[in-house]
């Protein structure tokens, strides 16, 4: 078992003993347009828009504008509550990720970057239709967060100036913010100040060349 470890390693060694310097890769030196998908479905969309460039070789800067948005909704019956859940986040990533020669139209890489970004989630109970008097409850949690992590990926290529590359994402992020809490009755608001670690996502992204 303990063979199957190695294979990693064993991978991005010899990715690492294919660097060349960029005259012999097959990188597209030009800036590039950045579009990007973490996820997407009915009822909302994770993604972002931002740039790329040659910094130093193999090397590519990379800053981007990340958005997610979240809307799912429960419809209340005569005798059951619903709910609302409305979650929304926005902020900015930049890093820098390294390019190895492999295959004509495809460029394996790996980088680093770091982020900032605000996210709002907010959650309400929809009442009953029997329950006749004006009902509130609601939640919401107002978030800034600090994140870093470290990526792998392959670059392919569709054309000269279009490629399209699958990227997995591994790190942590600290965030630190209020939650609100209130009722008809009652409102109260505690600090909220959390570390997560051990974060993953995969992520497409299309980049335009010009």
């Amino acid at each position: 078992m303990k063979f199957y470890f190695l294979l990693p390693a064993l991978f991005i060694s010899n990715l690492l003993a294919q660097v060349n310097d960029s005259s012999e890769t097959n990188l597209n030196n030009k800036p590039a347009l950045l579009f990007s998908i973490n996820d997407l479905h009915l009822s909302g969309i994770n993604g972002g828009a931002g740039m790329k460039w040659l910094v130093d070789e193999n090397k590519r800067f990379i800053m981007t504008a990340d958005f997610s948005f979240d809307n799912d909704e429960t419809e209340a019956t005569k005798s059951t509550s619903g709910s609302e859940e409305t979650n929304y986040s926005f902020g900015i990533t930049a890093g820098i990720n390294t390019y190895f020669n492999f295959l004509d139209d495809i460029c394996p890489y790996f980088g680093y970057s770091a982020g900032f970004k605000y996210a709002n989630d907010k959650s309400k109970v929809n009442p009953a239709q029997y329950y006749t008097q004006a009902y509130k409850e609601e939640r919401t949690n107002t978030s800034k967060i600090v994140s870093l992590q470290i990526s792998f990926g392959a670059e392919y290529f569709i054309t000269e100036n279009i490629s399209l590359s699958g990227q997995y994402n591994f790190g942590g992020n600290y965030s630190f913010g209020t939650q609100t809490y209130e009722t008809n009755y009652l409102k109260t608001e505690v600090d909220l100040k959390k570390w997560n670690i051990g974060l993953s996502s995969g992520e497409l992204i299309l980049a335009i060349f010009f």
